[in-house]
């Protein structure tokens, strides 16, 4: 089990590469993006998460994470989260900008506390406030 942990972690690494938004320098947002309204989308993401949404999940995708990460392949996710045990709450948000290729993408870095385990979700958005990139460790 944890091996495909390990296989799903390098596969949301890779996603949120191909959605331009490593979280490795801490930047200011570009123009266009609201702090407050990154962090609540970023928030939101993790509530779909924890109810196990893949369809809204989807919804709010950018075609880059809609083809990387279809519906079923949020199950190995919530497999994942089983592990850790019930949801108690997002404890700090951190929200900066980064860019990728000339593209401006916002990043909301939480972390989470479950019953059994804390989670540091990287979680990133264009400038449509689609989600771009999705990692957790």
């Amino acid at each position: 089990m944890k091996l495909r942990g390990i296989i799903l972690i390098a596969l949301l690494l890779g996603v949120l590469m191909l959605g331009g938004a490593c979280a490795s320098d801490s930047a200011k947002l570009a123009e266009g993006f609201d702090a407050d309204r990154v962090e609540e989308s970023a928030v939101k993401v993790i509530d779909l998460l924890n109810r196990q949404d893949s369809a809204a999940l989807v919804d709010m995708s950018d075609d880059t994470m809609k083809g990387v990460m279809p519906e079923a392949k949020y199950q190995e996710v919530y497999d994942m989260m089983k592990e850790w045990g019930a949801f108690k709450a997002n404890e700090k948000t951190e929200v900066m900008g980064q860019q990728s290729n000339g593209v401006d993408y916002a990043v909301a870095i939480v972390k989470s506390k479950y019953e059994k385990k804390n989670a540091v979700w990287t979680i990133s958005f264009d400038k449509e406030m689609r989600l771009a990139g999705l990692f957790v460790k």
